[in-house]
């Protein structure tokens, strides 16, 4: 399996205890990816003290992406329903992950997305 990009809905799920997200994670522990933009987001999400410690002992397992050069350039060019999208897919291409996410239409101009699972209602 090449490396896979989380986006944010995803970790949230797993953040939430959802099961197929915790299974999907599980399944593909050896290779993930995060961009440094989730965690921006994550952290609107989780402030108390115990969700940041769940938020930081996960991230260890991940390597996290910067925003740098390369990538503000590449997100020039790329469509998304927000520049934090846009950011998220130009981190994917750069670094040749597949983009793992609940949110397909978010990433029109990405071509390598896996949609891991479909919430169950």
């Amino acid at each position: 399996m090449s490396g896979l990009l989380i986006d944010t809905d995803v970790f949230i799920d797993y953040l939430m205890g959802s099961e197929q997200a915790a299974d999907f994670l599980e399944y593909a522990r050896d290779d993930l990816h995060l961009s440094a933009i989730t965690i921006a987001e994550l952290s609107d999400a989780f402030l108390g003290e115990a969700e940041w410690q769940a938020l930081e002992s996960a991230l260890t397992a991940l390597q996290v992406h910067a925003v740098d050069v390369d990538i503000a350039r590449a997100a020039t060019g790329l469509r998304g329903r927000t520049f934090a999208h846009r950011l998220k897919a130009a981190t994917a291409r750069v670094h040749g992950l597949k983009l793992v996410t609940r949110d397909r239409k978010a990433y029109p101009d990405i071509i390598d997305v896996l949609v891991p699972y479909r919430p169950l209602l």
